[in-house]
């Protein structure tokens, strides 16, 4: 009939099996949400630490280096970590140098890690043929033991082992792309693969061993003990072969040039640091299971000879249960390749290349995924009800976690670190000068003299050590003491730093001559060095009572250096 209508339809309510996987993809992301909050918890009292060691060397903490620069010097300032450096710009772009990003965003790199720690178990676990329901629950069980286990504070949590958190985050997407395609890796994967295995590289070194890592996987689950996945998967390995070749010799030259790692260091010979990293390895493998006594700056001496501290021995020993590994990989399978997974991810650190510490606990980051296959391998075959193992391995999660939390709070500052890296390491000099550094920069000059003097003891005297020593008795008031470490610096090394030094120092004393003197010759020495002419200033300002030329010596500090906080406030002062 005319003017009828259809009546509309109400929409049809969803399906029962979209509404449960809509709750169930809810849930996910509320676990996801609860367990960053946990991670930032955890690591919370290390998030406001302040920059500290090998933090200061990079772009953001030099004053030549403000919000002005552009993009590409930063990339440029990272040498072959450009990756690296770009992370930090970000956090400098959101932060400057307050540091809660920059360990925030260690923090969220973790949690993105452990993620990819899981899923990459998971393909792994059913490649290794675990394709029953326990296989979600041990695979998150992997993600979780990599997430809060103690020896991974220091790459969490020292801003500087972002290139360990980062590299790897690249390096495990790219393992997980391949794990996860089906059938041969077609030239999409390929590309992938290859542009965050290069991203990684670009971000740390070690990430070379991604090619050896993925042939390893090919020979050992697809099919099984076998070449023929490697074969098919030519697409991927004949142009990851033609970078890894270009990256080697980028590698080897850095190892012929560096000063702190590689061959041309002249105290360690590559088959010392060899026989050496046997022990270290076994170190390694002692803090995954008992993460007790963690350092920073661990007292570990050079095996100078085959046999001192038991070097070959020690090889020998890795020897025997590699081969057994590789004895035992059909009945074993998830156990060998673990092993022979960490001793292949560690060997960039842990072989015959030269670094000058024999041990640090951050280069545990990127091969503690073959450790996590070790540990799915004697759980899985632990017959017992899923209820039991979720609660046995919650109390062990419980009890590393309350670990790193301690260790967190180790971090939280520069002196309780060293205090706590001098008490296990008394015999070292490096962590009692870091140690003495941190109390001179918290105000407490007294014991930081006095952490000086003991460091004296247990090293020879050089430039730093004179000019920072100086710094702490100036601090403390001691200006005679001060004034002859200054000295003795100048004649260790010539440089314009110690003439400034003697210069203030004078200056404090109510020696206007003798200041002047002393800055004139820093002058000469390096014109460019800003602090120069801002103790000059101080002069003619407060002894000379010229503040015209007080004023001309700030604006000339200024110029060389528009970031010195000093002179600005000079600037200012005396414009007022």
């Amino acid at each position: 009939m005319k003017g009828d209508k259809k009546k509309k339809q109400a929409p049809a309510a969803p399906p029962a099996e979209v509404r449960r996987a809509s709750r169930k993809w809810g849930l996910y992301a509320a676990g996801l949400a609860l367990l960053l909050f946990f991670l930032l918890e955890l690591y919370g009292p290390a998030l406001h630490g302040p920059f500290l060691f090998d933090d200061r060397a990079f772009a953001f903490f030099r004053p030549d280096f403000g919000p002005d620069q552009p993009f590409l010097a930063w990339l440029r300032a990272g040498g072959t970590r450009p990756m690296l450096l770009a992370s930090f710009w970000l956090n400098f772009q959101i932060s400057g140098t307050e540091t809660y990003s920059y360990h925030a965003f260690n923090v969220l790199l973790h949690f993105l890690n452990g993620l990819l720690i899981a899923l990459a178990a998971w393909k792994v676990l059913e490649l290794a043929g675990e394709v029953n329901s326990r296989r979600t629950l041990l695979s998150g069980f992997a993600g979780l033991l990599f997430l809060v286990h103690p020896v991974q504070t220091e790459s969490v949590a020292y801003v500087s082992s972002r290139s360990e958190v980062l590299s790897l985050f690249f390096f495990l997407a790219a393992f997980v792309i391949f794990l996860w395609r089906a059938g041969a890796i077609g030239w999409g994967v390929s590309a992938a693969v290859l542009v965050l295995g290069g991203l990684a590289a670009a971000t740390k070194e070690h990430a070379v061993t991604l090619p050896a890592l993925l042939l390893l996987t090919d020979y050992f689950f697809r099919p099984g003990f076998s070449l023929d996945g490697i074969r098919r998967n030519w697409r991927l390995y004949i142009p990851m072969l033609a970078g890894g070749v270009a990256t080697a010799v980028l590698i080897l030259r850095l190892l012929t040039s560096a000063d702190t790692a590689g061959f041309g260091m002249r105290d360690l010979t590559w088959y010392q640091y060899f026989f050496t990293q046997g022990r270290a390895i076994w170190t390694y493998l002692r803090l995954y299971v008992l993460p007790a006594g963690l350092n920073i700056d661990p007292e570990f001496p050079i095996s100078r000879t085959a046999f001192e501290h038991g070097g070959v021995l020690w090889w020998a020993a890795l020897l025997g249960i590699a081969t057994a590994a590789w004895i035992h990989r059909r009945k074993y399978p998830l156990a060998c390749y673990g092993l022979l997974v960490f001793l292949i991810l560690l060997a960039p650190t842990s072989s015959v290349a030269p670094i000058r510490d024999p041990v640090a606990e951050r280069r545990m980051y990127l091969p503690f995924f073959g450790l996590l296959m070790i540990t799915l391998e004697f759980a899985r075959r632990w017959r017992t009800s899923a209820m039991t193992f979720a609660a046995a391995a919650g109390v062990l999660l419980l009890v590393f976690s309350v670990a790193t939390y301690r260790r967190a709070t180790v971090w939280s500052s520069p002196v309780t670190l060293w205090e706590d890296t001098v008490r296990k390491s008394p015999s070292k000099a490096r962590p009692r000068f870091q140690l003495a550094y941190a109390l001179y920069e918290s105000g407490r000059c007294g014991p930081a003299v006095d952490e000086f003097e003991r460091t004296s003891k247990l090293q020879p005297m050089n430039y730093e050590l004179a000019i920072d020593w100086g710094l702490a008795l100036e601090c403390a008031g001691n200006s005679t003491g001060a004034l002859e470490k200054f000295q003795l610096a100048a004649s260790l090394e010539k440089r314009a730093h110690p003439y400034a030094l003697i210069g203030m120092s004078h200056g404090r004393r109510k020696d206007a001559g003798a200041a002047l003197e002393a800055l004139r010759q820093a002058e000469s020495i390096e014109p460019g060095y800003d602090m120069t002419y801002v103790y000059r200033g101080n002069v003619f300002e407060m002894l000379t009572e010229e503040p015209d030329k007080a004023l001309a010596e700030y604006q000339r500090a200024l110029s060389l250096n528009p970031n010195n906080t000093v002179a600005q406030d000079a600037v200012k002062r005396l414009r007022k």
